[in-house]
């Protein structure tokens, strides 16, 4: 079941009686296994890819079906949240003070639940609305999403004893040019700010990641270089080229098969500089420079998690 959805799916081993070319024509099924979604009308929203049953085809498969269900996720968060905002539209252009504050609040916990479907639903009913207080209610509901996403993705398979190659990206989801911040020296350990939090859940739930050591008073210094300017679309590897690796993710070598959880939080909520600074010696004369660029960076808290599964 997907979002109370229910999958159905056909094999030959169970359909014997569509084995048959003439028996599966009518039902418009070009070849077994197959999969359909349908939504609570029995409407089917979703077809499945036939792929043929091996070993080498299972990872394209994998990668299909993943693909196509976050499609189809996407859709659905975003017709949902539509449905919630049409609702509002009419008491949003209330006469009315109290009707309108009542729907600004109600559309303010309708986009926070659902940030992912609210950004494309707004942005089309922006569009559309003629009513200049309505569009108005609906750009100020679009300007407090997050700016910034957290992205996690497994590059190639993760097996014993070896370290998972992670894809990690920050990235902007805006309409507008947005600030981030690499990972710093001490980030992983929470000395400093952006702390940046990894979490290992294994098979059985537990933590799986080791706590790392607390740091003293050789952090290094942050630096204008330890910003990163994203344009609209534009993402960044916060332990990539100029940022510090996480000492979780570069010591996690999974020591059990089946699925393992990786959750990574990034902390920008702090806006006291001094948080930031580290404790190297630097020059006075960057502090106004530094607190100007932290000034551009959204205040947030972004996270995202990834489920992995470990093979021999």
């Amino acid at each position: 079941m997907m979002r109370g959805l229910p999958l159905l799916a056909l094999a030959s081993a169970l359909c014997g009686s569509l084995q048959d070319s003439d028996s599966k024509r009518p039902y418009g099924i070009r070849g077994l296994p197959v999969a359909y979604l349908l939504d609570p009308r029995g409407v089917v929203v979703w077809e499945g890819i036939r792929v043929l049953d091996t070993k080498e085809a299972r990872p394209e498969l994998e990668t299909a079906i993943k693909d196509e269900f976050g499609k189809l996720n996407r859709g659905i968060l975003q017709e949902d949240v539509g449905k919630g905002i049409d609702a509002l539209l009419p008491k949003l252009g209330s006469d009315l003070i109290e009707e309108r504050d009542a729907a600004q609040a109600e559309l303010r916990q309708l986009v926070e639940s659902n940030p992912k479907g609210a950004r494309p639903a707004l942005k089309s009913r922006i569009a559309s609305v003629t009513q200049a207080e309505v569009r108005q209610a609906l750009k100020a509901a679009l300007a407090r999403l997050p700016a910034l996403e957290l992205k996690i993705e497994l590059a190639g398979e993760a097996t014993l004893g070896r370290s998972p190659a992670l894809k990690v990206r920050i990235q902007n989801v805006s309409d507008e040019e947005q600030m981030a911040v690499r990972s710093l020296d001490g980030s992983d350990a929470g000395a400093r700010y952006p702390r940046i939090d990894v979490q290992i859940l294994g098979p059985d739930g537990k933590r799986g990641d080791q706590p790392l050591p607390s740091r003293g008073n050789d952090l290094k210094s942050l630096s204008p270089v330890d910003f990163v300017k994203l344009a609209p679309g534009g993402e960044v590897d916060p332990f990539g080229t100029g940022g510090f690796e996480h000492g979780v993710l570069k010591n996690w070598r999974p020591t059990r098969t089946g699925r393992h959880t990786v959750r990574i939080i990034v902390d920008y909520a702090e806006r006291n500089i001094g948080h930031w600074m580290g404790t190297a010696a630097m020059q006075d004369s960057y502090l106004d420079k530094l607190e100007g660029m932290l000034s551009k960076v959204p205040r947030l808290r972004v996270e995202a998690s990834l489920v992995i599964d470990v093979k021999q």
